[in-house]
C-alpha cells in the first residue's frame, strides 16, 4: 500500500469523487476537500504529498489558495486543473510554484504520472521537515538557514551569535539526524 498522499481540492464532488476513487485504486491515500477554505483549516500533515488542486471554485480560488499557503514551512507540489484559464494564469501559477497544470477533463494516467512526479519532489522538503522536529528551536533556526546555502559566517551574523556556537549546533544537527538514518 502506498503511504503518498494526495489532497484533492475541488468543489465539483462528481469529479472529485471519481478521483478519490481512481486515486485510491492506485494505492494513494486520498483526503478531499469541497473548497479551498476547508483545506486551510485542516491539520497540516508532512509527509511526502501533493494537491490537486482546481482553479475555479466557489468562494476562494485555486491561485488564492496557492498564495495563502506560499509561506508555510511545507507545502505540497500543487497540480492546478482547469476546465479553461488563459495561458498567462498557467504561467502565474507555474512561476508561483505550481508543478503542472492540467486541462478538464484529464487522461487518468496523465493525472497519475504527474501526482507521481509531485510527490517524488515533495519526498526529500517533508524528510527534512520530519528531521527538523528533532532539534530544538536554534537548531532548526539553523538548519534552515543551512538548507537555503547560508554559510557558518553568515548564519552567525544573522543570529546574532559566535560562528562557534554556530559550529557547534551544526554538530549537535549532523549528530541528531545520523541517528534517524540509522
Amino acid at each position: 500500500m502506498n503511504k503518498d498522499l494526495v489532497h484533492i481540492v475541488d468543489d465539483d464532488a462528481q469529479l472529485r469523487d471519481a478521483m478519490v476513487g481512481l486515486l485510491q485504486d492506485e494505492g494513494f491515500r486520498v483526503v478531499a476537500y469541497e473548497s479551498a477554505e476547508r483545506f486551510l483549516v485542516a491539520p497540516q500533515i508532512v509527509q511526502p504529498s501533493c494537491i490537486v488542486l482546481d482553479v475555479k471554485m466557489d468562494g476562494m480560488s485555486g491561485y488564492e489558495m496557492q498564495k495563502k499557503i506560499a509561506d508555510r514551512d511545507f507545502v505540497p507540489p500543487i497540480i492546478f486543473l482547469t476546465g479553461s484559464a488563459p495561458v498567462e494564469d498557467a504561467v502565474t501559477a507555474m512561476r508561483d510554484g505550481a508543478v503542472n497544470f492540467l486541462m478538464k477533463p484529464t487522461n487518468d494516467d496523465k493525472l497519475i504520472d504527474a501526482i507521481i512526479e509531485a510527490i517524488e519532489k515533495s519526498r526529500s522538503r517533508a524528510e527534512f521537515m520530519a528531521q527538523l522536529e528533532l532539534l530544538t528551536k536554534k537548531e532548526r533556526q539553523i538548519a534552515r538557514l543551512l538548507n537555503d546555502g547560508l554559510l557558518s559566517k553568515q548564519i552567525a551574523n544573522e543570529l546574532h551569535i559566535s560562528v562557534r556556537t554556530v559550529e557547534w549546533h551544526r554538530q549537535n544537527i549532523s549528530e541528531k539526524i545520523a541517528k534517524t538514518s540509522n
